[in-house]
């Protein structure tokens, strides 16, 4: 069990996806993506670009370190790969777009967290 917001004890089934595990979700999208049907253009980029870059950025939130800036970094380069990619192909829309919001969601987390660590 884990306690929301409000300190009220919630069920850890009910809790929303945490960030790490929205980045285990993109990785699995990508591993899928790549399997043997895909170019080998298209899976290699995936393989070698996309999937590195956010295994970099999960290790850091693995760790507690979600104001790392290696976790932007490695979410960036991720997005940017499968915007790349999408630009091929239409079929790697959803994980730009799961990936533009999972960027976005760990840039106001970290940002909410400096403000925290601000605070007297």
């Amino acid at each position: 069990m884990a306690a929301d917001a409000t300190k009220k004890w919630i069920p850890d089934d009910e809790l929303p996806p945490s960030l790490f595990e929205r980045i285990e979700e993109a990785v699995r999208m990508a591993q899928d993506l790549s399997l043997p049907s895909t170019p080998y253009n298209e899976s290699d980029d995936l393989n070698n670009e996309l999937i590195p870059a956010l295994y970099s950025a999960r290790t850091y939130i693995e760790v507690g370190q979600l104001t790392a800036p290696e976790v932007h970094a490695g979410l960036s380069r991720g997005l940017s790969v499968a915007y790349r990619l999408s630009e091929i192909s239409p079929r790697y829309n959803a994980i730009v777009n799961r990936l533009r919001i999972l960027l976005e969601d760990s840039d106001n987390i970290a940002n909410a967290t400096k403000q925290r660590q601000r605070q007297p």
